[in-house]
């Protein structure tokens, strides 16, 4: 029997514990070295209470605050993803994908609902990775191994259809193409390519139709792009622009009046696709004044704010600030 003072037991117990301890870090770091990495990213429940705040989870839903789909895109920030088209008419998993993205390049920063839930960041978020699809199915807790959807063609003077069809409204990369390609047929209408679908768009748009034997609709589907770049030139007869500007009233409208000509001018605004959606007042308020700046500008006049001869008939027959 050892003694319980004795000095033997606690040097071996010293080194048996010595030994114990370098083998539990000798297996960890085994482990460590062979075990893949989890992912970090935000948990299928995560996103899943993002979507039920920003959307009610409705991937089709657009609000009226100009955000798209079920994680609230709008149209700027789904670009800088490399989103195209409409966020809402994208697929469930191309959502997810460019929410996905999203949240590495910025984290949980431009979703005011992930303040409101008080999501927590983690080692993925801002940390710049672009996702892959497999990656992005986590985000609806969906199985499988999917198929990404085939990229549109690039936009820089491709002839080839970018696989969307544009409308009256929409915002995309695709429609300076074909606005940059009116240019080039010798269009009348002087597109400055902002890549928006307004009033001169759709003129355009209905001229190549019309040129090429299609159905009207407006709509820039395959057939519409296809013709615009390899159809029938609807401005080989240089066609001019509509000339149906009703004359100047012979008066200079200023901010603070009211008069019948003041509601022409705002309706012609809107049939320019103003942003503004006036209600023709009649009145020259402060909407009025920022058109008429537009117009002013996007035609070189002075920035006057004033509605005069010049101003007058560059709203009907000029540049538009919103083609």
């Amino acid at each position: 029997m050892l003694r319980s003072g004795s000095s033997r037991p606690r040097r071996l117990l010293r080194r048996l514990g010595a030994g114990l301890v370098l083998a539990v870090i000798g297996t960890a770091a085994f482990q460590g070295l062979s075990a893949p990495t989890a992912s970090a990213d935000p948990s299928p429940s995560a996103w899943a209470s993002l979507r039920s705040c920003e959307s009610s989870g409705n991937y089709q839903v657009v609000a009226r605050n100009g955000h798209y789909g079920a994680y609230q895109f709008d149209r700027g920030t789904w670009a800088s993803v490399g989103g195209t088209g409409s966020p809402e008419k994208a697929t469930r998993l191309e959502q997810d994908y460019r929410a996905l993205y999203l949240y590495r390049m910025r984290g949980w920063q431009p979703w005011t609902c992930a303040r409101k839930l008080g999501l927590r960041e983690d080692s993925d978020a801002r940390s710049k990775v672009k996702p892959t699809y497999a990656e992005a199915q986590q985000v609806s807790g969906a199985t499988g191994s999917p198929t990404p959807p085939t990229p549109p063609a690039p936009s820089g003077g491709t002839k080839t259809w970018p696989g969307v069809a544009y409308r009256s409204g929409q915002c995309a990369a695709g429609l300076k193409t074909f606005q940059q390609q009116m240019n080039t047929l010798g269009s009348p209408y002087h597109f400055t390519a902002t890549s928006c679908y307004y009033a001169k768009t759709k003129t355009a748009v209905l001229a190549v139709q019309k040129a090429n034997g299609l159905p009207q609709t407006g709509t820039i589907d395959k057939a519409t792009w296809n013709a615009a770049f390899s159809g029938t030139n609807p401005f080989t007869a240089a066609t001019p622009a509509p000339a149906d500007a009703p004359a100047w009233p012979g008066v200079v409208y200023r901010s603070g009046q009211c008069a019948a000509g003041l509601k022409t001018f705002q309706q012609q605004m809107n049939t320019l696709g103003s942003p503004y959606h006036f209600t023709a007042t009649s009145c020259y308020y402060a909407k009025t004044k920022t058109a008429v700046l537009a117009v002013q500008k996007a035609n070189g006049l002075p920035q006057t704010g004033t509605i005069d001869k010049a101003t007058w008939n560059a709203a009907f027959t000029g540049a538009s600030p919103w083609s």
